[in-house]
């Protein structure tokens, strides 16, 4: 889970006469450069988001780049080792492992950032409910959040795929039906990215309503209600702009984990439909014969690992920029 900021983030302190927020610390220019420039001194988190852009640029580009479909067969070719025609070698049905590893990127990476809208969806209105009502609104959201809390993620993610997949693939009309098509069109994605949003939204709405809690009672807040405007413009005008750092942080560092989450279920046997790669399906599919050619597990794992790595180095660089009181 992300860790939270030692302190509160810049607030925003409402204009006199108006239910406007006025353009404070947050805002100006020179905290955003000076956030910058801490951002660049840190080398791990430069490393770390360079290495998001290339792979970001590899994953796009690779319709491009691929010297071979990814669902393409050599049967001439099974379990060819690196070199010549195949750089990275031949998985066990005589694929090309690099076209499907760069493939297999768009997938892992769609997953892992389409799925923090899941997150955001569902977190964010749970936090801001349960940070600015408190009392009984607060007690009930996250005695829910501590009981899913409890849930091993993985097996969340197993049982909710398993069902999903049943209910939508076996109904006859209606929604599900409906939503069973969508999910074949997209060769499974929507069921994982639903189901790694669902596991994740919990971690964020319990840290950002803790700052939502320590934020409700300051003066702009105050300052707000007593010119009249209402909760839910408190909350979207006053609050969520407060805590917009700690949930660029967060997504950052939920990245990683629902790549991760996204890759264990294809390794089940539960996650993209072959033959679309995704990192973990090519993983699965060459553990098989890694005792004599590793390089078709070797490759994707090492690619997984980086991808991990770099986006927790800049998720802990950003974490830093934004308060620097968190560095070492």
């Amino acid at each position: 889970m992300p860790k939270e900021f030692a302190r509160l983030p810049e607030q925003r302190v409402p204009e006199r006469g108006t239910g406007e927020a006025a353009t404070g610390d947050h805002a100006r220019p020179g905290l955003r450069e000076a956030q910058f420039r801490r951002l660049l001194r840190n080398r791990a988190a430069v490393a770390g988001l360079l290495t998001v852009l290339i792979l970001l640029a590899l994953a796009l580009a690779a319709p491009l780049l691929a010297p071979h479909p990814f669902a393409e067969q050599h049967p001439e070719f099974i379990l060819a080792r690196p070199g010549g025609r195949f750089s990275l070698g031949t998985d066990g049905l005589g694929r090309d492992v690099l076209s499907r590893l760069l493939y297999g990127g768009r997938v892992s990476l769609a997953v892992g950032i389409l799925s923090q809208v899941v997150i955001l969806a569902i977190g964010l209105p749970v936090a801001l409910a349960a940070g600015y009502f408190g009392g009984w609104v607060d007690n009930v959201l996250m005695q829910g959040v501590d009981v899913l809390l409890a849930i091993p993620d993985l097996l969340f993610a197993i049982v909710f795929t398993t069902l999903v997949k049943g209910l939508v693939e076996g109904a006859r009309g209606g929604p599900l039906a409906w939503l069973g098509q969508i999910n074949r069109v997209a060769d499974g994605l929507v069921v994982i990215i639903a189901a790694v949003g669902l596991t994740g939204w919990l971690a964020t709405a319990r840290l950002v309503r803790g700052q939502i809690l320590a934020l409700r009672q300051q003066e702009f807040v105050e300052a707000a209600r007593s010119i009249g405007a209402g909760p839910w413009r408190i909350m979207a005008r006053h609050l969520l702009p407060n805590v917009t750092d700690l949930i660029i942080v967060t997504v950052t560092l939920s990245i990683p984990r629902s790549i991760f989450l996204e890759a264990a279920l294809s390794f089940l046997g539960l996650g993209i439909q072959p033959p679309l790669p995704s990192w973990g399906t090519m993983i699965a599919d060459g553990v098989q014969a890694m005792r004599f050619t590793p390089h078709a597990v070797v490759a994707p794992s090492i690619v997984l690992a980086a991808t991990m790595l770099a986006f927790n180095f800049l998720g802990d660089g950003l974490r830093d920029a934004y308060d620097p009181r968190m560095q070492g």
